[in-house]
């Protein structure tokens, strides 16, 4: 269940991990990440349900949904992993973020390959993309990001910047804050090139 103020939005979602809004008060849109699976588990195997990685009714695969300010879905679900784009489908994806707030502008969300069905994972595949609300289209905004024991996660913004949590890459949980300034579109910071 996704409940935002008035709007309560009743479904079996697999794994809701972020929400943004775009709109006024009176009119509109909710968008919901759905996160893929978490943890590899023999009963969460993405590639083992349906056709696969691709599938796109696969529910242990990222996506967004769209919902109205009355609860209905708008359109098919945006982002789903496909063979030559989309977010990451091992997953998970866990937030997601206007730039301007709720007068929208480009669209951010966090994704990784963390959770692999492999030892050790994917440990650089967290990247932080840009989705396209209005075709689904997915395009890389800084990739190589640390994944370790959590992907990047929660996204901000202030005064044309991007900030987001950077998880642990060990087991003593340190913490890094990094930082990517939303315009120009390109900027290097600690060895990772921004790209939009």
């Amino acid at each position: 269940m996704v409940v935002a103020g008035p709007l309560v939005i009743v479904d079996h979602r697999p794994a809701p991990t972020g929400i943004a809004f775009r709109g006024d008060a009176k009119h509109f849109q909710v968008f919901v990440l759905e996160s893929g699976h978490g943890l590899p588990s023999v009963c969460n195997d993405q590639s083992k349900i349906g056709s696969g990685d691709f599938d796109k009714t696969n529910p242990f695969t990222p996506d967004v949904l769209v919902f109205d300010e009355k609860g209905k879905q708008i359109g098919a679900p945006l982002g789903k992993p496909t063979a030559h784009g989309g977010l990451q489908p091992e997953g998970p994806a866990v937030d997601l973020g206007f730039e301007h707030g709720f007068q929208g502008g480009r669209l951010f969300v966090t994704d990784s390959n963390q959770a692999t069905h492999q030892h050790n994972g994917q440990n650089n595949s967290s990247r932080i993309v840009v989705l396209d609300p209005s075709t689904g289209n997915v395009n890389p905004f800084i990739t190589g990001l640390p994944t370790g024991d959590h992907p990047t996660e929660q996204l901000a913004f202030k005064d044309g910047w991007i900030y987001w949590s950077q998880g642990s890459t060990t087991q003593r949980r340190r913490r890094a804050r990094q930082w990517r300034r939303a315009k120009p579109a390109r900027h290097s910071l600690s060895g990772y090139r921004a790209q939009q």
